[in-house]
């Protein structure tokens, strides 16, 4: 056999022939992003499950004889379990609270009350009648009645409407829901050899490549593990503390507790100062001190103590960023900006250093460190 390298080497393509691949190869790779697009967030998730389980899989699967498909099974009806009794029950108890708060606040409310705060006499119907007398509107109970019966046809349309949009989340919640079970159960199976095609496709040094996988799954397992579990005991703590108390809805707003307390610099403080503003005015000044205490305690505790042990050093962000990256990912993503944002500002963090350490150099025609 020759030793002559040339020999063995791949010929070079003329450029032309190049230009023209890597331009049908681009645009077969958008083709395939766009054929995709509507399961991108199946495969993000799928991929955040795959990396927090895959210790899970490992440990299972010398226990099934090393068969993948029953051990990836197995772990994937965990995930499953892990997610879908949590959001049934958490989705039947806000329907629940949520008719009942309605129901409680109407209730409180009586015909009497209206008449007496819109009709009677007092700073508020008399600059409610002068308003109305400027706009040209008629400021007397059966007027306001009819605007209030043309109102309520507007809400009730408006109310259907949006039932029939949310049995249609529902439905497409459950088909995605369905669809990042199938690819969590094939990514345990074949990980290895979907890493291999990553990384022998792309043209990075493979250091950069399990760099960048690594980062990605650093920032999941923060996300899930250390912040969701973090966030979920403050909400829990906090909702219980509220039904001790006796303040309504423990349960809703122990949720609106979880998803605040994504953010460092706001955290549950959002729900305990108006609730403790509430035990003030109702007299319970006591409870109020005590509740107030009690919760900013355990959130304080939970952030540097609870959350900082599970997140670790897998997400070594400053908090202003990790707050600002989860707003622009809710107003960006909706509710799944809670993952997304930390983990862009994380692989873009992630290339920044490479860039520096390894291509800056080469980009600005300078050296390494200049």
């Amino acid at each position: 056999m020759s030793s002559d390298p040339s020999e063995t080497a791949e010929p070079r393509r003329p450029i032309v022939a190049t230009a023209f691949f890597t331009a049908v190869f681009l645009g077969s790779f958008g083709a395939l992003i766009y054929l995709f697009s509507g399961f991108i967030t199946d495969f993000l998730l799928a991929f955040m499950f795959t990396s927090l389980f895959r210790p899970t899989y490992e440990w299972v699967l010398p226990r099934v004889k090393g068969k993948k498909a029953i051990a990836s099974g197995l772990v994937t009806g965990l995930v499953a379990i892990s997610l879908a009794i949590p959001l049934a029950f958490l989705i039947t108890s806000l329907s629940v609270e949520g008719a009942h708060f309605y129901e409680n606040t109407v209730s409180r409310i009586t015909l009497d009350q209206v008449n007496e705060q819109l009709f009677g006499q007092g700073w508020l119907p008399e600059n409610a009648r002068r308003i109305a007398e400027l706009a040209g509107l008629e400021w007397h109970p059966s007027a306001v009645k009819a605007s209030l019966v043309a109102a309520s046809g507007a809400v009730a349309t408006f109310v259907s409407g949006q039932v029939n949009q949310l049995v249609s989340n529902i439905l497409s919640a459950t088909f995605h829901f369905v669809i990042m079970l199938l690819i969590v159960f094939y990514m345990l199976v074949d990980a290895e050899r979907l890493l291999k095609f990553a990384y022998e496709t792309s043209p990075l040094p493979e250091e950069e490549e399990v760099l960048l996988v690594k980062t990605f799954g650093n920032v999941a397992r923060a996300a899930l593990v250390g912040n969701g579990i973090g966030s979920a005991i403050q909400g829990i703590i906090g909702g219980i503390s509220m039904a001790v108390v006796g303040l309504p809805s423990p349960i809703l707003w122990g949720t609106v507790m979880t998803i605040f307390a994504f953010l460092p610099l706001v955290g549950i403080s959002v729900v305990t100062i108006p609730a403790t503003l509430v035990l003030l005015l109702s007299g319970n000044h006591v409870t109020a001190v005590l509740f107030f205490v009690f919760n900013t305690v355990q959130a304080l505790f939970v952030e540097n103590v609870i959350k900082t042990r599970l997140i670790g050093s897998h997400m070594s962000m400053h908090n202003l960023l990790i707050f600002l990256s989860i707003i622009g990912g809710i107003a960006t993503f909706g509710i799944l900006g809670l993952l997304y944002g930390p983990l862009i500002v994380a692989l873009f963090l992630t290339l920044t250093e490479l860039y520096h350490q390894h291509y800056k150099g080469q980009i600005l025609g300078t050296k390494a460190g200049d």
